[in-house]
């Protein structure tokens, strides 16, 4: 068996690499192992699979041994009960070895993720997702706080929002810069100063109020945390819902990963920007 007709049995392309070679190999050889395939012919394709694995896998085995192992693929139907019998059992011990390697490396790699300093920076991440979301749904329903501000300026153009079809964008003296719906009419015969109203325990600002000394006018914000706050919470509680899992499949260690990068710094911002982290530890007094 040449390299080339390896390839082509495998149905891979050449130079395929190492990793390329054995996930081929463990998905074919579930397919035609004897104890699988029912298929006469399935002893001598899962010998000629094999006998291909270690063809690839071994470049710098000598030309005679890998034209020896074809000289042998060519004669197995030939071969007595006990020859082929004798050469089954070979290549299942091949596949068994490679496979509790593979359960081998599996295992080390969970236990990786789930020991020592990076487990323990993983719970840090579960306990305060779960302390921020539980934060964004009590402000749902908590009472508010109100902060005098100056409305400094405005932008001209229009915007699609999240919680309104046209915002804009407002500079405040205090808080800076903020998306709110478009009000230009209002705003022009209003008096600067206005009155913010934020969240109780992250000083989230949901809206201003505006007055021109005849009326009290309301203009709400868009695009902030309390604009996404069912999704924000959900997302915060990935790093639980994973931990509860934790079973040793590719799906957890998409979540694991995902909630250890994504939510992890989504967290960090949360906590630094606009000075969340102070309002949490004094409960939203500060």
């Amino acid at each position: 068996m040449t390299r080339s007709e390896a390839y082509r049995l495998l149905g891979l392309k050449p130079g395929a690499t190492e990793g390329e070679i054995r996930k081929r190999y463990k998905m074919l050889a579930l397919k035609v192992h004897p104890d699988i395939n029912p298929s006469p012919d399935a002893n001598e394709q899962f010998i000629l699979l094999t006998n291909a694995v270690e063809l690839l896998l071994s470049p710098d085995m000598p030309v005679y041994h890998h034209e020896l192992n074809n000289e042998r693929s060519r004669k197995s139907r030939n071969d007595s009960p006990e020859e082929q019998k004798r050469r089954m059992d070979e290549a299942r011990m091949r596949f068994e070895q490679q496979k509790r390697q593979k359960q081998y490396e599996n295992a080390r790699y969970f236990q990786q993720l789930t020991s020592g300093r990076r487990w323990l920076f993983f719970r840090s991440i579960t306990v305060v997702g779960c302390l921020l979301s539980l934060a964004l749904i009590l402000d749902a329903f908590l009472p508010t706080h109100y902060e005098k501000d100056e409305l400094v300026s405005f932008s001209k153009s229009d915007y699609n929002g999240i919680l309104h079809e046209k915002i804009t964008i407002l500079e405040l003296k205090e808080m800076g810069n903020y998306f709110a719906e478009t009000e230009r009419g209002i705003w022009l015969s209003t008096y600067p100063e206005v009155l913010v109203k934020k969240t109780w325990l992250l000083h989230t600002p949901v809206s201003f109020f505006s007055t021109d000394d005849f009326q009290l006018m309301q203009t709400d914000f868009d695009f902030h945390l309390g604009s996404v706050r069912w999704i924000a919470a959900g997302l915060l509680l990935l790093p639980l819902l994973t931990r509860l899992r934790r079973r040793r499949d590719l799906t957890y260690v998409f979540l694991y990963q995902f909630s250890f990068w994504g939510v992890g710094l989504l967290e960090i911002y949360l906590l630094i920007s606009q000075h969340r982290l102070e309002h949490l530890l004094t409960l939203g007094f500060l």
